[in-house]
């Protein structure tokens, strides 16, 4: 439908049709923004309402106390995660010796077992189950939020 003349001018045709494209995108992007404002525009009810996003804030609050409770713990987790992991990580390393050697060595599970039954894993389990309740209710709190619409920037 491009017509080119010898000097690669664009003939009436095709500047027609480019008129007439344009003039129908021009008309639906000034129908899009009216139909995009009509939607957007608050009516005159909810432009008296206040913005109250206090249940946002007071969940951010709440949500926040939960997760420092369920962190209290995290220093004491650490030092016994860090235990019980270099003991499994040593017994690991003296299996693939023995197996190189061919010496009888323990399998992971007879590993798993004996690091498992370590008082530093026991207490590692125990802190960590503290934890679970807060971590639990802060999920929920979260979810909470999230089915909240925001209304100011605070919230």
């Amino acid at each position: 439908m491009t017509q080119a003349d010898s000097k690669n001018s664009i003939t009436a045709p095709v500047v027609s049709s480019r008129r007439q494209f344009l003039s129908t995108g021009a008309g639906l992007a000034a129908a899009g923004t009216a139909l995009a404002l009509a939607t957007v525009t608050p009516t005159p009810a909810a432009a008296a309402l206040p913005a109250d996003d206090s249940a946002l804030l007071n969940l951010e609050e709440q949500i926040f106390e939960q997760y420092e409770a369920a962190h209290a713990h995290d220093d004491e987790l650490y030092q016994v995660h860090v235990i019980w992991r270099d003991e499994l990580s040593r017994l690991e390393s003296e299996a693939i010796k023995a197996a190189i050697e061919s010496r009888p060595f323990l399998t992971q599970k007879q590993q798993w077992d004996l690091v498992t039954s370590m008082p530093e894993s026991k207490e590692h389990t125990r802190l960590v189950t503290l934890g679970e309740p807060f971590f639990a209710r802060m999920d929920l709190l979260i979810k909470q939020m999230f089915a909240i619409p925001a209304h100011t920037a605070d919230g």
